[in-house]
């Protein structure tokens, strides 16, 4: 009967859109009507959705209460079909490698997860012991796109950033080490949130590798989290990677004017600062700073 109703369908099933299909409709098909490697693509072609998804405010982040995802779902059993592929490989050819065959077929379904529907925890939990599964690309492109509260947001680009230069270290090309690392990370770089980063994770390990960023998606990352006690670190940092840029711009183009190039950078940022949040002790403090932003807010109330 199973082998009849198949036959019946062999012409027509090719010609179903299976990615306009829901996730549990597909998964509850007959499976005799696909092969193993069939079932597995069909899958990842299926539409999954949230099957709950529900937040609340602490008062200091979004906390999930009650969330689950087919995405999940889908990770479980596509993983459980592909180990029953690899072993069915494996027996048609002892001589291979189980790990790798798994990791060829998963690589094949990869593209098709949608990470953004996935939680940090479940995924850490899930893959805990298949780490043979991602290269490092991977693994952070998977983990950066993921469902993460503001600890795991940092703790992710943390070990990005960890990994990338571990890369760097062991490079024994001629290229530019920071050109390694800015590479390695330019893949997932714009998956993050880092409007979920405290100012203290930003400064400690996203300001040193300034040179990953564009300066404005730097200066705005950094005024967009900083709190009305950060502002006198803000200033004082904008500044100093300001004069940073003006100084690595002069190196190129011995012509350029190096207070014009500040002045462009702090045009840009300084209407975000917060001037009554700076104590009148650190403007003293740091005279020459605000004698030269003194001189540009009045060129521009000038020329206004």
């Amino acid at each position: 009967m199973d082998d009849a109703t198949k036959n019946e369908l062999s012409e027509i099933l090719p010609l179903i859109k299976f990615s306009c299909m829901d996730y549990e409709f597909v998964k509850i098909k007959k499976k005799f009507l696909f092969s193993l490697s069939e079932s597995i693509q069909v899958l990842s072609l299926s539409n999954r959705m949230w099957k709950a998804h529900v937040i609340a405010f602490d008062g200091e982040d979004f906390i999930e209460l009650v969330s689950n995802t087919e995405e999940e779902d889908f990770i479980e059993l596509i993983y459980e079909l592909v180990e029953q592929y690899a072993l069915e490989t494996q027996k048609a050819d002892p001589e291979a490698d189980l790990k790798e065959a798994i990791k060829k077929k998963f690589d094949e379904v990869f593209p098709r997860i949608n990470f953004p529907k996935i939680h940090f925890k479940f995924f850490t939990k899930f893959f805990a012991d298949k780490e043979f599964l991602f290269s490092h690309t991977q693994l952070c492109k998977a983990l950066s796109k993921s469902i993460k509260n503001k600890l795991e947001e940092e703790k992710v680009y943390e070990m990005a950033e960890k990994e990338a230069i571990k890369k760097q270290q062991l490079t024994i090309d001629n290229n530019d080490l920071n050109d390694i690392i800015k590479a390695e990370m330019s893949e997932f770089l714009n998956d993050f949130l880092y409007y979920k980063m405290s100012f203290a994770f930003f400064i400690e390990f996203i300001v040193p590798k300034a040179f990953i960023f564009s300066e404005l998606k730097l200066y705005h990352g950094l005024s967009n989290i900083a709190g009305n006690e950060d502002q006198e670190i803000l200033f004082n940092t904008v500044f100093k990677l300001a004069e940073a840029e003006a100084t690595k711009a002069l190196s190129v183009n011995p012509y350029i004017s190096v207070n014009k190039y500040i002045k462009r950078i702090f045009l840009e940022i300084t209407r975000k600062i917060k001037f009554s949040q700076i104590k009148l002790e650190f403007m003293i403090e740091n005279i020459g700073m605000f004698f030269f932003f003194c001189k540009i807010l009045i060129e521009v109330l000038y020329l206004s």
